[in-house]
């Protein structure tokens, strides 16, 4: 599993997701699939970043058609 931030047109969502050895790159281009698990998952909406805390969510289903971008987040 790795962890990474989804953006939308609305939110951020930070959470894992597995990869099965696979590059993230290769599941988010796999047109088999056309949605991302993610779980452990904090979202919050862009208009409200700093305002309020993200909700922690155990496991969202975002359709690849929403992400606009994406970012592995790297453990130290």
């Amino acid at each position: 599993m790795i962890e990474v931030e989804l953006f939308t047109a609305n939110h951020i969502i930070r959470g894992l997701v597995e990869t099965s050895g696979e590059r993230l790159n290769d599941i988010l281009n796999d047109q088999r699939q056309s949605n991302v698990l993610l779980e452990d998952v904090r979202m919050v909406r862009l208009l409200n970043i700093g305002n309020v805390q993200p909700a922690r969510i155990f496991k969202v289903s975002v359709g690849k058609s929403a992400i606009l971008f994406t970012r592995p987040i790297a453990r130290t």
